[in-house]
């Protein structure tokens, strides 16, 4: 039996004027599928959020960072309030590097052989 609701639980998504599930790996979605995750669930076993996939770890190229979200939802009593949630991302690197602890040019932990193939103090 179906209840109506102002808005879908985090783990669906509305579909037209139903709330569908989301896909198994993802904490809350824009559709069904794998690709469409917007957050994951860190306690998961793929709890980071690359290009709308959860993942386990992020690919070469890229870098973990936690990013901040902040949403408005409507408490119990119709007011308006701000939840923050950090979530778990992958981020690109420089484009010197194969692999980096971070975005900048000093970051690199690894270089693009094709671009810089040298890495010095933590920059190729």
């Amino acid at each position: 039996v179906g209840a109506c609701t102002s808005a879908c639980w985090p783990d669906y998504f509305a579909d037209g004027q139903l709330c569908t599930p989301c896909h198994e790996s993802c904490a809350s979605c824009s559709g069904a599928g794998t690709h469409d995750c917007t957050s994951c669930d860190i306690a998961g076993g793929t709890p980071i959020l690359l290009q709308g996939a959860c993942v386990s770890a992020c690919p070469d190229s890229s870098f973990l960072q936690i990013e901040n979200r902040t949403s408005t939802d409507t408490n119990a009593q119709g007011q308006s309030v701000q939840l923050t949630e950090q979530a778990l991302v992958c981020a690109p690197c420089d484009s010197s590097c194969a692999t980096c602890s971070g975005p900048g040019t000093g970051e690199c932990t690894t270089c693009n052989p094709a671009l810089a193939p040298y890495l010095s103090i933590g920059a190729c």
